[in-house]
């Protein structure tokens, strides 16, 4: 009775090794299709009314350098004016996939520093909120 005992326990751990492997590359998977799927960035800004004049030019060299990443596949511009005459601006950037993403975010910011544009400090000083809504990962749905 204890030799069946030790068996069904032994059986009982493979069992598990074999539930925790298998979920192990479910899940591998899941983050290789996830990196492999096309990357959103949804960016809010607001933009005091008087510092529409400085910004908009900023924002066009920045979207110009980005469309010309490998991976680029489209952006969009949104903008609105709240209760109080500023501006909210929606961006939307479509990448390829999470490498075209990472390369193109490193790019951005080579480019900055060989600039010496200084992305916080120029926010600080025309009061401009920059809020990352996050990266989302497109699912194609038939």
């Amino acid at each position: 009775m204890l030799k069946t005992i030790k068996k069904s326990i032994l059986v009982g751990i493979i069992l598990l090794l074999n539930a925790s492997v298998n979920a192990q590359q479910i899940q591998n998977q899941q983050s290789k299709t996830e990196k492999n799927m096309k990357q959103i960035l949804i960016d809010k800004v607001t933009v005091p009314a008087s510092s529409k004049e400085e910004f908009l030019p900023r924002m066009n060299m920045s979207r110009e350098f980005v469309k010309k990443q490998p991976g680029f596949i489209k952006d969009e511009f949104f903008e609105q004016a709240d209760e109080h005459g500023d501006l909210i601006y929606i961006t939307i950037v479509v990448w390829e996939n999470a490498e075209a993403f990472d390369k193109a975010r490193h790019a951005v910011q080579a480019e900055y520093q060989r600039e010496g544009f200084d992305l916080p400090g120029f926010c600080k000083r025309l009061n401009i909120k920059l809020e990352r809504n996050g990266i989302y990962h497109y699912y194609m749905t038939n």
